[in-house]
């Protein structure tokens, strides 16, 4: 059920990132404690994607996020996180579900990702969200070694 504290925004793009890296950085790591990707890996996704992010708020303490690389026809999802306190409660879905909503607008057509294969809740996260697979990255991942699943999505 949906906290009425709770909402999707539209928080970050390249024009305000500075304002908000801090805050991402902390986000990031919260959701990821194991594997932060860390200020300078989202200076650089800003300074060389057309990165966009979604927030998830409640209370005005971020809880998730989602990230994107826009490319019309098509976006790549590029990370999403949820905190620990607040996974299970559909979060992640609605994160999901404000992006389509929004790559439609923008003409997106397809959505696309990668995951780990032996990543199986989050691979039956995203089959259940309409995600696809359409091939797979032998050895993609090296810290521990893995395959990586491609996925995509019709955004209709």
């Amino acid at each position: 059920m949906r906290s009425s504290l709770e909402r999707v925004d539209i928080a970050v793009d390249r024009e305000n990132a500075v304002v908000y890296l801090k805050q991402i950085v902390a986000l990031d790591r919260a959701c990821f404690p194991d594997d932060p990707w860390g200020s300078e890996i989202w200076t650089g996704l800003f300074n060389n994607l057309q990165l966009q992010m979604y927030v998830t708020l409640q209370r005005n303490d971020p809880i998730g996020f989602l990230a994107i690389s826009l490319m019309p026809p098509e976006a790549e999802l590029l990370r999403i996180g949820v905190k620990e306190a607040y996974r299970r409660q559909a979060t992640g879905t609605r994160l999901i579900e404000q992006l389509v909503s929004e790559l439609k607008v923008r003409e997106v057509t397809t959505l696309f990702l990668e995951v780990r294969q032996d990543n199986l809740p989050a691979c039956g996260f995203y089959q259940a969200r309409g995600f696809v697979g359409i091939g797979e990255r032998k050895n993609y991942y090296r810290s521990p070694p893995g395959h990586a699943l491609l996925l995509k999505r019709a955004i209709v």
